[in-house]
């Protein structure tokens, strides 16, 4: 046994001791009648007694579980904490009372939560049918309290939130850090469709709790009723805290809880059936411990089905067709599980559900589909779309009257030898791609509620993808493809990326540029442009002058030669248009003049000295 080992063991001996020494009373203290102010203070109290230990045993290096033992005894041998109050839940959990109020000892969010600062409220603005029904608002609200103290917590979210509101043309709200009250969550529900918990959770007696980073607000009662449990300068709360302390009915809302234990099992589904009473249509949640990662795949997944008007079950089915349940990255037993008034909570959440919940994110109205158009990803109309071979577009249905959604949608190309469809998987957007030189029509075919067929069409032009015409002379006005040659094969550069030390680019075939996979070019300086590499028509400049000059334009704005070596990263300038390259066919280079340094972007030819 270590020193540190030995000197945590005599400490934890030194509390057992403790604990079986007699307490004084504390019925002078404490009446019958005390005030909320001084519950709340012998709460205090007990919790810094705790803390005390806690640090010590932190300072041991003594493990989770040996800090959660050394806590435990603390506040074994507290005459503070109601005598046969202690529950040993977990190897890092326990709950007990103080004078009646409902207390957690929960580790992995206390070793997460932030020393006392003040925290933002941000807000940020963007300008049915079924049983379920539909969102009764078009905002949203994000509470995320460990955003400032715990690095595991990303943007995924607030990116979300946000993209959902923008969906609904909503406004989102962003409760972080210690702006996350129990009261100012309970206040912001008012009025949200959309309500999203990314933060720690954990189940304790018969609730599930949602982890926050301060106690403000939360009252005795509060505490005596076991709707929020204390963690000493923390708090945790649960459904029937919202239910409790909401200002009037929700909005219809679905309540999307990204954290741990929201529907376990012992919880007895709890926090779910306080929020449906509250008047929410439906809460999301895990049935165990979820990682960071597989919530994510899950969550992107729902909320772009959802975003394209699917129902919570339609949206459900594609997340787990996409990624399987449990949990698809840790491995763990995390299932998704949704309460509705179709989903009652489940007798064995550990276990794949069949949801049947019908909410949508816009409403259902029960009207026909009046008439349609096509329109592009911005909302804009489109009679006609021109794209190059190989290249993308993306196409979408824009119904008569809006929130028309009762259709269902098929797409088709006349000519898949010119464009091919890929319909998403409600048929309200479709991926349009370019196969080869030509015309065709994409049509959309509408079935609205009541059966009527409706047909609308765009025509489509492919156009040819520009040719590999070697040269040994720059022609001001025309168009380039900058390449490079290995073991015989000419390729084009596309990107340049650092942190993997990659150079990515594609072959040529028969005379045109292709999409071949990408390989890896060592040791050698070669011209390219940073950007995304599955845009290879940013390979094609148009240069100012004969011996090179400037460049002059591109197919994508703001993307310009660079050079790169993969031996020197600190090489990939220059990157604006103003920056003059000069073509030597003797020295089979291009080059640009930066400060006081000559920089050389090597180019490779197919032994005629032909520009590449």
């Amino acid at each position: 046994m270590t020193r540190t080992k030995k000197l945590l063991a005599a400490f934890l001996a030194a509390i057992m001791l403790l604990a079986l020494t007699p307490a004084a009373s504390l019925a002078d203290a404490v009446g019958a009648s005390v005030t909320e102010a001084k519950k709340l203070a012998l709460l205090d109290k007990a919790w810094e007694n705790i803390e005390t230990v806690e640090a010590e045993a932190k300072a041991l290096k003594a493990s989770p579980a040996e800090i959660t033992k050394a806590a435990y005894l603390a506040a074994l041998n507290d005459p503070l904490v109601d005598r046969d109050s202690l529950v040993w839940e977990s190897d890092i959990q326990f709950a007990f009372t103080v004078d009646g109020m409902h207390c957690l000892y929960y580790y992995t969010a206390r070793a997460a939560q932030p020393d006392k600062t003040t925290g933002e409220k941000i807000v940020t603005s963007f300008a049915g049918k079924g049983e379920c029904g539909w969102a009764q608002s078009v905002d949203v609200l994000l509470v995320g309290p460990y955003y400032s103290s715990d690095s595991s917590f990303t943007d995924q979210y607030k990116t979300e939130s946000d993209s959902i509101a923008q969906a609904t043309g909503g406004t989102c709200t962003k409760l972080v850090d210690s702006a996350a009250t129990g009261p100012a969550i309970a206040q912001n529900y008012i009025n949200k469709g959309v309500v999203i918990y990314d933060s720690h959770g954990t189940q304790s007696g018969t609730s599930s709790y949602l982890c926050l980073t301060t106690n403000s607000g939360i009252t005795s009662t509060d505490y005596d009723n076991g709707w929020a449990v204390s963690s000493g300068s923390a708090a945790y709360i649960d459904g029937r805290y919202i239910q409790n302390h909401v200002s009037g009915a929700l909005s219809n809302c679905l309540v999307w809880m990204a954290i741990c234990e929201g529907m376990k099992k012992s919880g007895n589904g709890t926090t779910g059936t306080a929020l449906l009473a509250a008047g929410a249509a439906a809460v999301y949640g895990y049935s165990q411990s979820v990682s960071f990662t597989g919530d994510y795949k899950y969550e992107a997944t729902f909320w772009t089905e959802m975003k394209n008007g699917a129902t919570m079950a339609d949206a459900l089915t594609v997340m787990k067709d996409t990624w399987g349940v449990p949990d698809p990255v840790s491995g763990g037993d995390a299932y998704p599980i949704v309460m509705s008034s179709l989903d009652p909570f489940p007798s064995n959440p550990d276990a794949a559900q069949t949801v049947y919940c019908d909410w949508t994110l816009f409403p259902q109205e029960d009207i026909d589909l009046e008439s349609f158009e096509i329109g592009d990803l911005s909302g804009s109309t489109v009679t006609s779309s021109t794209l190059r071979q190989g290249k993308q577009t993306t196409l979408r249905i824009l119904p008569n009257p809006s929130n028309a959604n009762t259709y269902t949608t098929e797409w088709s190309s006349a000519d898949t030898s010119v464009a091919t469809v890929t319909p998403s998987a409600n048929g309200k957007t479709v991926t349009v791609t370019g196969v080869a030189p030509g015309e065709t029509a994409v049509t959309a075919t509408v079935t609205n509620g009541a059966g009527t067929v409706l047909t609308k069409s765009v025509a489509v032009t492919v156009t040819e993808a520009p040719k590999w015409n070697p040269t040994d002379v720059i022609v001001p006005g025309e168009e380039y493809l900058i390449g490079f040659v290995v073991n015989g094969t000419t390729y084009l550069m596309v990107n340049y990326n650092e942190s993997a030390s990659n150079h990515y680019y594609y072959s040529i075939s028969s005379n045109y540029y292709g999409y071949t996979a990408p390989a890896v070019m060592n040791g050698q300086s070669v011209i390219g442009v940073s950007g995304n590499a599955s845009d290879i028509d940013y390979c094609v400049w148009t240069f100012s002058t004969a011996s090179g000059g400037t460049i002059t334009s591109g197919y994508e704005s703001s993307r310009y030669l660079y050079t790169y070596t993969n031996t020197n990263y600190a090489d990939l300038y220059p990157n604006t248009s103003s920056t003059t390259w000069t073509y030597s066919a003797a020295n089979k280079t291009l080059s640009a003049q930066i400060s006081s340094a000559t920089r050389y972007a090597q180019y490779y030819t197919d032994g005629s000295n032909n520009l590449m």
